[in-house]
């Protein structure tokens, strides 16, 4: 009697299935994505959602069991959608810092995503939450994803040098969370893609168009005009310049003093607040 159904076949009918399986669960995940940024946490729905993927309710929890279940795997795959877009930035010769840029200014662009991660992440900080440990090794993986980025930066000098580099990203990180929370209560008075360039600007890290290699050209530029320029009667040379009282500091080097100044904190460390 011939068997009907051999080993080698099951087993193929089994890899189709996982490969469509896999395939419609992206689908929804990436549907979801899109209707969360366009209808934010509490205005989407499941219903919507399978609708647009093509599938019945209780298809679309089949995949992910509930609907925290498919918030908490939503916020996995934007954050994977961001690290792939970021790695095709640098590979294309973008900088690390310039694409944190474009992360912040993309965020700025999607309200209704970065709503669903503010309140899903602030939920989650409850132990008993479903996307409890979910988002607890979101932030593991992230807290030092990028040391060794920021460790080139401070060999670059391109980033203060008396900060960690292995703490700098918890700092980054901490500054987005925070920044996108003020942006969702106020957006008309946050700045969020300029307030997160002050705090690069804190850690030293050049303006875009103004990093070592550009300040370097301009240097040259500058001291070639000065070798061939002839001062007019009267103009001050640029010693004459410098020793000049009433040029004042760039406000730059007003910041990097004040960051600078470890005496002053510590003789206010013992203090009340």
């Amino acid at each position: 009697m011939t068997d009907e159904h051999p080993p080698a076949a099951m087993a193929a009918r089994t890899d189709l299935r996982k490969v469509r399986g896999d395939k419609r669960r992206t689908r929804i995940l990436s549907t979801a994505v899109e209707v969360f940024g366009e209808q934010g946490y509490r205005g989407t729905s499941l219903r919507e959602i399978a609708r647009r993927v093509g599938i019945s309710d209780a298809g679309l929890l089949h995949h992910f069991g509930s609907k925290v279940g498919l918030l908490a795997a939503t916020i996995a795959e934007r954050d994977e959608m961001d690290r792939v877009r970021r790695e095709a930035s640098e590979a294309a010769g973008v900088g690390f810092v310039d694409t944190m840029r474009d992360q912040v200014a993309r965020n700025a662009q999607s309200p209704g995503l970065v709503a669903l991660h503010v309140v899903l992440s602030a939920e989650a900080t409850d132990p008993q939450h479903p996307a409890h440990e979910s988002f607890r090794e979101r932030y593991r993986q992230i807290r030092h994803q990028d040391d060794a980025s920021f460790s080139r930066l401070q060999d670059s000098g391109e980033m203060r040098r008396d900060l960690d580099p292995r703490r700098v990203g918890q700092l980054v990180t901490a500054m987005m969370d925070g920044l996108q929370l003020q942006w969702l209560l106020d957006p008309d008075a946050v700045d969020m893609v300029g307030l997160f360039e002050d705090f690069l600007h804190l850690l030293e890290i050049p303006a875009p168009g103004h990093g070592v290699h550009e300040r370097r050209d301009r240097a040259m530029t500058s001291e070639s005009h000065h070798e061939h320029h002839v001062p007019a009667p009267g103009e001050p040379t640029v010693p004459e310049l410098e020793e000049d009282e009433s040029v004042a500091p760039r406000p730059e080097e007003e910041i990097a003093d004040i960051l600078r100044a470890e005496p002053d904190v510590a003789d206010h460390s013992g203090s009340a607040p």
